[in-house]
């Protein structure tokens, strides 16, 4: 996590990694900063005091449109091993990949059901877990954490046409 301060307002940049990956998420959290920056300029109406910054949610939302940005999310969230964020991360990327009613549609759950699996409590079974994930064109697969820098569980992008 990296943070920087805009004015009176702290900007949080989750960005995960370790210390192999650190100077390349140092880069890509300063990348991810100026970014912020020159969206909220170009929001600051003309002629007024500082208009408030964009919403945090908001920017995750369509940072998590990019399936790779999904993943290495999802993947940072679960090296945390915290279920309640778990499944408030997995909401997240059913709101920036159609939203839970469209992702619940392609999974074949209920709205009730994927809003309950992915509540705070949530605990959902596996193939649920899986149909939601091919739904939002994400996929679990396992790695050997000796023969890459990734981490045991790596959300992958599902080829075109899959989900």
């Amino acid at each position: 996590m990296c943070c920087s301060r805009l004015g009176q307002a702290i900007v949080l940049l989750l960005c995960g990694g370790d210390k192999r990956t650190q100077q390349k998420d140092i880069k890509r959290a300063k990348t991810y900063l100026e970014d912020y920056k020159t969206r909220s300029e170009t929001r600051r109406p003309r002629g007024r005091a500082a208009a408030p910054g964009l919403r945090y949610e908001d920017w995750l939302i369509e940072q998590l449109k990019n399936p790779a940005e999904a993943a290495a999310y999802l993947e940072a969230v679960i090296e945390e091993r915290d279920q309640a964020a778990l499944m408030l991360a997995l909401r997240q990327v059913a709101l920036a990949r159609g939203g839970m009613a469209q992702i619940a549609r392609k999974a074949k759950l209920t709205r009730e059901a994927t809003y309950k699996m992915l509540s705070r409590s949530g605990n959902p079974e596996l193939r649920s877990l899986t149909s939601m994930l091919e739904a939002a064109g994400l996929r679990i697969a396992f790695i050997d954490p000796k023969a890459t820098e990734n981490c045991l569980i790596e959300l992958a992008e599902l080829p075109e046409g899959h989900a």
